[in-house]
This record gives C-alpha cells, sequence and structure tokens, in this order.
C-alpha cells in the first residue's frame, strides 16, 4: 500500500509486500514511490516496481555475506545503496540489479546511511 503522509490516507492498495514473518529493517522508496527497496532479517534487500503487478518485477540484490541492516534509494529509482553487518556498503544499478561498487573500511555492521544523490557523496 501507499499513503499519502501529509493526508494520512492510502493512495492504492496496489502490490502488497509479503514478509512471509520476517521483520523489515530498512525500507526506502524513489521520488515517484513506484520503486521500493526493503531490507530484512536476511543477507537479500528486494527491490519492488509496483508498476509491474507480476512476480517478475521483485527483483533480488544478491552480494552482502550477512544481515543487511539499511537501504537507501536514488529519487530518480537508478541506483541503491545497502549497508550490512557484513561491515561492507555496496552501490548498486538498479536497472540492471547488480553491484557496481563496494565499501569495505568498516571495523562494525553498518546500521545507518545518508547519501548525497546529487553529489555522490556516501
Amino acid at each position: 500500500m501507499r499513503w499519502d503522509l501529509n493526508r494520512l490516507d492510502e493512495i492504492s492498495s496496489g502490490r502488497v509486500l509479503q514478509t512471509h514473518g520476517q521483520s523489515i529493517w530498512s525500507i526506502d522508496c524513489d521520488d515517484s514511490g513506484n520503486l521500493i527497496l526493503a531490507s530484512f532479517c536476511n543477507k537479500v534487500p528486494k527491490l519492488i516496481d509496483i508498476r509491474e503487478p507480476q512476480k517478475s518485477s521483485l527483483f533480488e540484490l544478491k552480494g552482502h555475506s550477512d544481515h543487511v541492516r539499511v537501504v537507501k534509494i536514488s529519487p530518480n529509482g537508478r541506483q541503491c545503496i545497502t549497508g550490512s553487518s557484513d561491515r561492507t556498503v555496496k552501490l548498486w544499478a538498479i536497472p540492471e540489479h547488480r553491484c557496481i561498487d563496494t565499501l569495505s573500511i568498516h571495523t562494525d555492521s553498518v546500521y545507518a546511511l545518508d547519501v548525497n544523490w546529487s553529489t555522490g557523496i556516501w
């Protein structure tokens, strides 16, 4: 479901994210609200395009070796970053569903991220 936070009511009840009993640890969406990126208590965040009701619109971003704690998606929906308990931050190209860079300088789990998408600083 999508919600208008200004009016506090539902915009649409299109595709529902099935979590199969798993907690959502982090969730973000692009500026259009059509691409949703979520992490659960596992190593594989999921990317959902709610404009496409078919199952094929659910993509898994595989590459972390431990729990993904935080996700951020760019306003235009072309890139995202993920932070994990494997002590890495990964930059992903969304159209290709692949990791394009990995930052491995942390000494502990990554629980929070901030990105200035206009400058590329993360």
